[in-house]
């Protein structure tokens, strides 16, 4: 945002307003209660059934079956909203794992998983699928280790990290090349525009202090791909970096440095809770995402999810 204002730059979609957006929904959510805001994160599994009921008739009045046939918001565009259902994939699991003593929960919660994991799959976003695998198994190995399970644990992630890598090459046989889910056509054109952005900052004058601006990332770097033009670096970090210099990766840090310390004094006291998992999850989920895309920076609903996921370890951690 310094940028902006120091330059008298017009602001753009992708600058003040997102920040202002994920600071309001983290103020927000920190004054509500831990209760009340454990029923706002489980609300949102309310759309699964909805969204793959319509699937399922959109399917059949095209006489498809099992195919991704469906897109949330086309307006966001299919990665944006994989990675929506990546992180309602992460609440219901949580959910599913802190309800042990709830019959109920466990089916309700079982049921929402199971929708998400399908959904996810059709949507054929690799980011999504194996970022969302990683942040659960992090919890996971996490309450392991407390335990002292944590070596027995390990083969058991392995083994389903395998099992979401293999299913990557069923997801997307056409256009996948390795087992591993590399498609050359497509992740060989984001490497190369994002050596453009990470040399941005390095040229021009002041730039490496704040940037090119948000708003003029496009002009400078452009990438063609089988599947199109790619004008943004589809890395948060890098876009960070590229259009707000060393003053948007300071900024950047001072905000993790605050979150990492607020987690740090919680999860020692509780690693089970619903709240306590969603957050970490939800958090490693976000910061990976960030390395694949800029993910945050697209659709609004993900700005305001953001927040109150960021927002979690302040919430949690209140005395009520």
């Amino acid at each position: 945002m310094a940028r902006t204002w120091w330059l008298y730059e017009m602001p753009h979609p992708a600058a003040s307003q997102d920040i202002l957006i994920i600071v309001a929904s983290f103020m927000a959510s920190c004054g509500i209660k831990k209760n009340n805001l454990e029923i706002l994160l489980k609300s949102n599994l309310v759309a699964l059934p909805i969204a793959w009921i319509a699937g399922i008739n959109q399917n059949m009045m095209q006489g498809i079956l099992l195919k991704a046939p469906w897109i949330p918001n086309f307006m966001a565009g299919k990665n944006q909203c994989a990675y929506l259902m990546g992180l309602l994939l992460i609440i219901s699991i949580c959910w599913l794992w802190s309800s042990k003593s709830s019959k109920k929960d466990q089916i309700t919660s079982g049921l929402m998983a199971a929708i998400a994991t399908v959904m996810l799959w059709q949507l054929q976003s690799r980011a999504a699928l194996l970022t969302a695998f990683t942040a659960l198994a992090i919890v996971f190995l996490m309450q392991q280790a407390k335990g002292g399970k944590f070596k027995k644990s390990i083969g058991i992630c392995v083994a389903l990290g395998a099992a979401v890598i293999l299913s990557i090459k069923l997801m997307r046989p056409n256009s996948v090349i390795t087992p591993l889910g590399f498609d050359f056509y497509s992740d060989l054109g984001r490497l190369q525009i994002q050596e453009c952005f990470i040399n941005l900052p390095l040229t021009g004058n002041n730039r490496f202090v704040y940037g090119v601006g948000f708003e003029r990332g496009g002009l400078f770097c452009k990438q063609e791909v089988i599947s199109g033009v790619l004008d943004h670096a589809h890395n948060l970090y890098i876009q960070l970096w590229a259009n707000a210099g060393i003053l948007g990766i300071g900024g950047l840090l001072l905000c993790l440095i605050m979150i990492f310390s607020k987690w740090n004094q919680i999860y020692k006291k509780d690693l089970t809770s619903f709240l306590t998992m969603v957050g970490i999850a939800g958090t490693t989920y976000t910061l990976i995402q960030g390395v694949f895309d800029a993910s945050i920076l697209y659709w609004p609903l993900l700005q305001i999810l953001t927040g109150v996921i960021i927002a979690i370890p302040w919430n949690a951690g209140k005395v009520e």
